[in-house]
Parts: C-alpha cells; structure tokens; sequence
C-alpha cells in the first residue's frame, strides 16, 4: 500500500520534445547550411543537442536553454562546443599543449517566433545573423 501511495505523489514523466531547425547563416562571408536539433526538457526548459554544419560536416554540442516568453515565443540560448571534433598536440618553446580543438566554440541566440528561429551565431568574437525554419 506504501508503494501505491509514494507512486501518486511522484510527478507524471513529461515527454522530452525534439525540435529539429534547419537554415542558413553567412560566416566570413560564405553562405553556410545548419541543421540544429534540440531536445527540451519541458519542466526546466533545458535544450540539448547538435548543430551540424552541412557544408563543411562539422558537428557542434548543443547545451542551454528554451524559455518561453510572456508573448508566446521562445528565447533560445546555446553554447556550441567543439570538443567532439578533431584536436592537436603543440609544443612551443618546450611548452606542451595537448587537445587542442581545430574548430572553435561558439555561441546561438534567438527567438523562435511560430517556426522560424533568428538571431545570431558568434564565433570568435564575430557576431553573423542567422534564420533557421522548424522542419520537425
């Protein structure tokens, strides 16, 4: 009886969303295709994981956020890192460094407003617009 009681007081499990975007950005004056796909906790919001550049097939980690917002869209904000790509081993004047990325970290925020998802990709401290539309 003690387990029927706990197991009613337990929060009903809340399916996780997949929300898949895909567009267009110019960086360093070069058009570049993304594909960014997210799944979203909807009790804390959390968003989680891959932007994929398919031009150049370059994989991104995806970690932030997807509040809501009192007009009815949604803020996004991820931190995009490149730790799953390719790494080097340096020595410079008897310094090691080892793990080095080849690619850099970079930072998405937006608002997706229906399902077009705009606003701005930064890489290296270089800000680029970008729109990505929902396809799933």
């Amino acid at each position: 009886m003690l387990p029927l009681m706990l197991a009613a007081c337990a929060p009903a499990a809340q399916p996780q969303t997949v929300q898949v975007f895909e567009g267009q950005a110019t960086v360093l004056l070069r058009p570049q295709q993304y594909r960014l796909t997210l799944t979203v906790n909807p009790l804390t919001y959390d968003a989680k994981g891959v932007m994929e550049n398919r031009s150049n097939g370059d994989r991104f980690s995806a970690a932030g956020t997807l509040l809501p917002t009192p007009d009815g869209h949604q803020e996004l904000t991820v931190k995009l890192d490149a730790n799953a790509g390719p790494s080097a081993r340096f020595s410079i004047l008897g310094f090691g460094l080892d793990g080095v990325s080849a690619k850099s970290d970079a930072f998405l925020s937006g608002t997706v407003k229906g399902d077009v998802l705009t606003g701005r990709l930064r890489v290296n401290a270089l800000s680029y617009p970008v729109t990505l539309r929902r396809v799933r």
